[in-house]
This record gives C-alpha cells, sequence and structure tokens, in this order.
C-alpha cells in the first residue's frame, strides 16, 4: 500500500518546543510541506485526521513530558500551527466561540474516535503518555 506523505509526516513529527507554531518550523520537512501545500485539498486526504491528531498528540506528549501539564493551543496559532490547530477545531465539534482548547484535549477526541483509538502508532504514544502520568 502507498503510505501517504501525510502519515509519514506525521510519524517522523519531533515536537522539540513547548510552543506547537516552533516545533512545526523545526521540522523543516513538515513546515515546508505545510508552507507549499494547497491546504484546503489536504482536508480530503485519507489520512488527514490521522495527519493532525499524531502532530497534536505529539505535541501533548512532549508538554507532559517537560511541563507535566497540558497548554492552550489557541495561543500557538501562527504560520502553519494555525492549519493544524484550525483544523483540529473544525473536526472536533467544540462549540462555537470557544475561547481555548488544552491540548490535553486531543486525548478525548483519540478515546471518541474508534479509526483512531485502535490505530497501533496512536495506542504506542498513548501508553507512551500514560507511563508518564500514571
Amino acid at each position: 500500500t502507498n503510505i501517504s506523505i501525510l502519515k509519514t509526516l506525521a510519524d517522523s513529527f519531533k515536537p522539540s518546543q513547548l510552543n506547537l507554531t516552533n516545533s512545526i518550523i523545526e521540522n523543516s520537512s513538515l513546515n515546508n510541506f505545510l508552507s507549499t501545500q494547497d491546504k484546503n485539498s489536504l482536508k480530503s486526504e485519507q489520512d488527514f485526521n490521522y495527519f493532525i491528531t499524531v502532530i497534536l498528540l505529539k505535541q501533548y506528549e512532549l508538554h507532559i513530558t517537560k511541563y507535566h501539564q497540558g497548554f492552550d493551543l489557541f495561543t500557538m496559532r501562527a504560520d502553519n500551527a494555525s492549519f493544524i490547530v484550525n483544523s483540529f477545531v473544525e473536526f472536533s465539534n467544540l462549540p462555537e466561540g470557544t475561547k481555548g482548547i488544552n491540548s490535553s484535549y486531543i486525548l478525548e477526541y483519540i478515546a471518541n474516535n474508534d479509526n483512531l483509538k485502535n490505530n497501533n502508532s496512536i495506542i504506542e504514544i498513548l501508553s507512551r503518555i500514560n507511563s508518564l502520568t500514571n
């Protein structure tokens, strides 16, 4: 099967900064990809939901590992991170007028999505997070 570029980029994403914007900038292949794509066309890709979810889940993992808490993703909406966070807001059905979203919310989103919660890559990241928080 053809592994999509979105899946490859998500799987290779390694956040290093508290702010998602800076984590993406430091991942040059991801940043370059997002800077050169028609972002609306990405939304119809099969792996788009996985792509957004894994990037945010890995960012949350960094938050928990280094800072022992989640952080508001709305404060990280700059450059290409803006597309990631806004896309997540679109398909997570947050109430209209939501003023912020903690990076930990990704856990609840995954728990309510059968495709995501049964995905081996996601299960692996979740188990790393669970080992930190228990």
